[in-house]
C-alpha cells in the first residue's frame, strides 16, 4: 500500500477567562468578536472542501463565555457603553482604547470613515472632546462592523446596508450589529457539530479554564528546563486542582459536542512527566506539543536546512507513544514548529496564493525527503486559529480556500483528523520519557521566573 503524506491540521482556538467573579463584568470584548469573525469562518471555509479533514481545539472556558454571550445571558462592558445614549468621560476614553483594536492598514483603511478616524485618532487621545458624539458613535459601529467576518457583511443584507452608509450611525445601528454578532456567534457549535458528525472535524479539548498543567503540578518543574530558574518558594503543587481542570474540560466538552473528546492541548502545549497520568485518568487518546519537545525526549535536536525543512523527517513526522508513570499512556504528537509558525506568521506578508504554494511545496518535498510510501507519517501543523486572520487578505479566505483545494486535488497528501490518523495504527515508538517544556522556547520562562510572574 502507498500512503500519502498525512497532514493534521489543528487549529487552536483559545481566549482567556474575561469574567471578572466578583463583580459580574466582562473588560474585554474578545470572545465575541473573535466568534463574529474567525469561529464561524473558519468552519465555513471547512465545509466548501469536504475532501479536507482537520482538527479544532477549543477551550472550555471560550465556549463558555461564547455560548452566554449568543444566549444573550452575558455581555461584555464594550457591548453596553457602546449602546448607550450618552458617555462619560470614563467612557470615551475606553472606547479610544479599545475601538482602534484592529489590524490598521488591512482592515481599517479598507473604510473611508473607518480610515478617517484613524487619522483623527493622535488628537483625540490627546483631548477626548476633539471626537464628537457622531464621532463616537461612528467609531463604535465601526468597529463592531470590522470584527465580523467580512463574507457576512457581504451577504447580510442588514449589514450590508450598514457598511453602505457608512456614516452617522445611531444607536439602533450599534443594536443591530450587536444581534448579528450574537447571531452569528449562536451558530458556531451547531455547525461544528455537523461538521463532526460528518467526519470532517475532530474537536479536541485544553483544561477548562486553559492553565499551564506542569506549573499547576508543580511549580518547581519549570526549572527542568531552566536549571537555576529563580522560583516561588514554597513550590506551588496542586494535583488535584489539574485533574479538575482536566476532568471538567472533559464534562464540559461533552455536554457542547455530544461526546468526550479523544484529543488534548495542553494549554500551551506545556507538558512534564508528572501530568501524563492525569491526561491517561482522563480518557484522553492523544496528546500534543512542539517538536522541541521531541528533540530533548529523544536526546537530540529536530535539525533542520538552509530551507528551514527537517534533515531526519522519519523522527519528527509520526506518532509516539508515551509513558505515564508505570503504565503506557496515550499517543503524542509533535507539531513541526517552521510549518506552524509560517502560517501564523510569516503568510500574512505573501498573496495568499503564494503562501498555500509554499506550503504545498514543503509538504511535498518532506514527503520526497522521507522516501517511505509504504509507512504511514503525519506532518502535525498546530497553531492559533483565532489571531493571525486579521493581517491576512480577505480575512484569510483566499489562503485557506488554496490550501484547502491543493489538498482536495493531490493524492500524494491527505489532511485528516488527529484520531482518524491514529485509528487502527500503533505508534511508530514509544518514548521511555517525556521531556519537559512549553511551545514557546520549550521552557515556561513566559509564565514563571521574574518576580512578577512569580
Amino acid at each position: 500500500m502507498t500512503h500519502p503524506l498525512y497532514v493534521a491540521l489543528v487549529w487552536h482556538m483559545h481566549q482567556p477567562y474575561y469574567k471578572d467573579l466578583r463583580t459580574g463584568g466582562m473588560p474585554m470584548p474578545w470572545v465575541r468578536l473573535h466568534a463574529a469573525k474567525d469561529y464561524l469562518h473558519m468552519a465555513e471555509v471547512l465545509a466548501q472542501h469536504p475532501g479536507v479533514h482537520v482538527t479544532i481545539n477549543m477551550v472550555p472556558s471560550l465556549v463558555e463565555q461564547m455560548v452566554a454571550w449568543a444566549e444573550g445571558r452575558e455581555a461584555d462592558d464594550l457591548v453596553a457603553i457602546a449602546e448607550r445614549e450618552r458617555w462619560s468621560d470614563a467612557d470615551r476614553r475606553f472606547i479610544l482604547q479599545m475601538c482602534f483594536s484592529v489590524n490598521w492598514d488591512n482592515i481599517i483603511r479598507r473604510y473611508p470613515r473607518y480610515a478617517e478616524l484613524l487619522d483623527r485618532r493622535p488628537a483625540a487621545l490627546a483631548d477626548p472632546a476633539a471626537f464628537s458624539d457622531a464621532d463616537y458613535r461612528d467609531l463604535v459601529a465601526w468597529f463592531n462592523l470590522a470584527w465580523i467576518d467580512p463574507g457576512w457583511l457581504r451577504r447580510d443584507p442588514a449589514l450590508h446596508a450598514l457598511i453602505e452608509k457608512g456614516r452617522d450611525f445611531t444607536v439602533a445601528d450599534v443594536r443591530l450589529i450587536h444581534a448579528k454578532q450574537r447571531e452569528i456567534a449562536g451558530r458556531v457549535l451547531p455547525l461544528y457539530r455537523e461538521l463532526a458528525a460528518s467526519g470532517q472535524l475532530e474537536i479536541c479539548t485544553s483544561p477548562y479554564f486553559h492553565p499551564v498543567l506542569p506549573l499547576l503540578v508543580d511549580t518547581d518543574i519549570a526549572r527542568a528546563p531552566s536549571p537555576g530558574l529563580p522560583l516561588p518558594v514554597p513550590a506551588y503543587r496542586a494535583v488535584e486542582d489539574a485533574a479538575a481542570q482536566l476532568a471538567a474540560a472533559v464534562k464540559a466538552h461533552t455536554v457542547a459536542f455530544g461526546a468526550p473528546p479523544a484529543g488534548l492541548w495542553p494549554s500551551e502545549g506545556g507538558v512534564s512527566p508528572a501530568i501524563l497520568p492525569l491526561v491517561r485518568e482522563a480518557g484522553f487518546k492523544w496528546l500534543a506539543t512542539d517538536e522541541i519537545i521531541l528533540g530533548r525526549s529523544l536526546g537530540r535536536g529536530i535539525e533542520r536546512d538552509a530551507q528551514n525543512l527537517v534533515t531526519d523527517p522519519r523522527a519528527l513526522y509520526r506518532a509516539y507513544r508515551v509513558m505515564a508513570g508505570t503504565e503506557l499512556g496515550p499517543s503524542i504528537i509533535f507539531r513541526d514548529h517552521e510549518l506552524s509558525d509560517r502560517i501564523g506568521f510569516l503568510y500574512q506578508r505573501l498573496p495568499g496564493h503564494q503562501s498555500a504554494d509554499d506550503m504545498i511545496y514543503r509538504l511535498l518535498e518532506i514527503r520526497r525527503r522521507i522516501n517511505d510510501p509504504e509507512s504511514p507519517y503525519l506532518v502535525s501543523i498546530i497553531l492559533d486559529g483565532e489571531n493571525c486572520w486579521e493581517h491576512y487578505e480577505q480575512n484569510g479566505d483566499v489562503f485557506l480556500h488554496a490550501l484547502y483545494s491543493s489538498f482536495e486535488r493531490r493524492g500524494e497528501l491527505a489532511a485528516v483528523t488527529v484520531t482518524e490518523f491514529l485509528a487502527g495504527r500503533r505508534p511508530a515508538a514509544t518514548l521511555a520519557r517525556l521531556a519537559t517544556g512549553s511551545w514557546i522556547s520549550g521552557d515556561f520562562t513566559t509564565w514563571i521566573g521574574d518576580p512578577e510572574h512569580n
